[in-house]
Parts: C-alpha cells; sequence; structure tokens
C-alpha cells in the first residue's frame, strides 16, 4: 500500500510539473488590414524567359475569414538576346486586379485563396534592325486587357510584420497555358494600425 501511495505521489506530481511547464500555443493572429509589396517573376522565367515584376497586395479581412483583396504590379521583360534583328526599346505591363477569397489558418500560418478579376495595360516597342530588309523600322504597341485568375497568398510570422510568399495562376490564356503565365511573389508585410 506504501509503494502505490508513493507511487500516485509521484505520478501526480509529474503531471502537475508537466501541466505547468507546457506552454499554451497561441493561434496564427488574422490581422483586418496588411499591405505586402514584393518582387516576382513568372514562373517561365525561371527557365530561360527574362521577367521582374513590382507587386504589392492590399488585404482587408471581413468576419468569417472572408477576405477582400487588391493586387497591383508593375511588370519589366527584358530583351531576348537570341533574336538578334529586334532591338527591344521597352516592353512593360501593368496589371490592377481586385477579389474575394478565405483563408485556412494553422498554428504557424496563414493560407489565403482568392479569384481576382482586373485588367493589364501591355506596352510594347521594339526596332527591327537588318541590313538585308532595308533601313531599320521601329514598331510600338499597347493595349488593354483582361486578367483573371487564382491566388495563392502565403503569410508566415505572428508580429506586424511578416513574410508574405504567392502564386498567381492567370486564367485568361486558358488552362493548358496556366503553369508557362503563372507568376511567384514573394515579399514582406505590414499589419496597418486603426481599421475599421
Amino acid at each position: 500500500m506504501k509503494k502505490l501511495l508513493t507511487l500516485l505521489i509521484i505520478l501526480t506530481t509529474i503531471r502537475i510539473a508537466h501541466g505547468q511547464s507546457k506552454k499554451e500555443v497561441e493561434p496564427y493572429p488574422t490581422r483586418k488590414l496588411t499591405i505586402e509589396p514584393g518582387m516576382g517573376t513568372k514562373l517561365y522565367s525561371l527557365l530561360g524567359s527574362r521577367d521582374i515584376r513590382s507587386t504589392n497586395l492590399i488585404q482587408y479581412n471581413l468576419k468569417n475569414k472572408i477576405a477582400l483583396v487588391s493586387h497591383s504590379a508593375l511588370a519589366f521583360d527584358f530583351s531576348n538576346n537570341r533574336i538578334t534583328d529586334v532591338k527591344q526599346n521597352h516592353s512593360y505591363t501593368i496589371f490592377q486586379k481586385f477579389g474575394l477569397g478565405t483563408a485556412i489558418v494553422t498554428r504557424s500560418a496563414s493560407h489565403n485563396f482568392f479569384v481576382l478579376g482586373g485588367l493589364k495595360y501591355n506596352s510594347y516597342s521594339g526596332t527591327l534592325v537588318n541590313e538585308q530588309l532595308g533601313p531599320a523600322f521601329t514598331s510600338k504597341t499597347s493595349a488593354f486587357s483582361p486578367d483573371y485568375g487564382i491566388l495563392y497568398n502565403l503569410k508566415k510570422g505572428k508580429g506586424k510584420r511578416f513574410f508574405s510568399g504567392r502564386l498567381y495562376l492567370p486564367l485568361n490564356n486558358g488552362i493548358s497555358n496556366m503553369l508557362e503565365t503563372a507568376n511567384i511573389e514573394i515579399g514582406i508585410g505590414f499589419q496597418l494600425p486603426g481599421a475599421l
């Protein structure tokens, strides 16, 4: 009986000590309003094409894990060195999209999924330089076109500043071209104070 009582006291002491040392895990914070500047490129750029973009995402979280988002980007395409007859003067695209989505929150991160729609403005100018074709001439083009797709946004970090990583899959060029035109972006996010 004495051994059983001693064992019971030891087990109770271990349980109490374990309970006191165990920290409560805080859930991942839901921020009302965030701004997330970043840099990115086309996924295809990693395979040879050259493209760089400056991006910004503003997210406003409503109740029940529903969020409104604004995604802006300015992309520059660099000239292709394999095409020697064309000198690229400039090639850039401006994107502006708005969307609606939701978040799946774990203990250490927030996984956000959005459906986006908006416009893009593309401008290109190039000069054809080939002595066999005659004098050089310059061609310019610019146009607005629709841009819509799916955005995944990962937030990691529990403070007022956090890591933001995004993958955008445009759907306006068809599902077969989705991975070729996909964009990856990384940046840092900031919680904005004073949101309603």
